[in-house]
């Protein structure tokens, strides 16, 4: 078990006091894995999975952010990402500083993403008969969005976005039967 006494870590079971970050602190907080390379957090850990490092919940910070700090400089309003994946590794090689918006391309870009499209989204009202039936009807010229949006009991403002494939827009042109 550890505790806090100021700057060091207590090892309470032996007495010893550890320096924060010292090779023996990481002995007993990190789990290196050999195969992975990540440094496994054993501690304190949020909801999500992330490591949280320090002495209290107001005070802790994200455990990536501060090794990476201890280790390679301050990341200032940079955003500490993995490269492995792990929200529990805090090895410093597997951090990069980026934005938010360069943390979410990396996350597109490795398939972790999962956005929930056309029928598969909770919320959908339509399906893509239904969305080609509205291109089709706006298309011949013969029905304006709003009596499209009256027909699907949808807004006006969704079937001007179908119609600019700004929603449905990984609908081919037409379905194939």
């Amino acid at each position: 078990m550890l505790a806090r006494d100021a700057n060091f870590v207590v090892d309470a079971i032996r007495g010893r006091r550890m320096e924060p970050f010292s090779e023996e602190w990481l002995l007993w907080c990190v789990r290196k894995d050999i195969v992975t390379g990540c440094w496994e957090w054993l501690r304190g850990k949020d909801s999500k999975g992330y490591a949280r490092v320090g002495s209290r919940v107001h005070k802790s910070k994200l455990g990536a952010r501060a090794f990476y700090e201890k280790y390679r400089g301050p990341l200032g309003s940079l955003h500490a990402c993995h490269k492995c994946d792990n929200p529990g590794c805090v090895s410093q090689e597997h951090i990069f500083p980026g934005t938010a918006v360069d943390n979410m391309k990396d996350m597109v870009a490795k398939g972790r993403s999962n956005p929930r499209r056309g029928t598969h989204h909770g919320c959908a009202k339509l399906n893509a008969e239904r969305v080609l039936e509205i291109r089709t009807k706006w298309a011949s010229g013969e029905y304006t969005q709003q009596a499209l949006a009256d027909m699907h009991g949808i807004s006006q403002m969704h079937v001007s976005q179908i119609v600019l494939r700004k929603r449905w827009r990984h609908l081919p042109e037409q379905i194939s039967k």
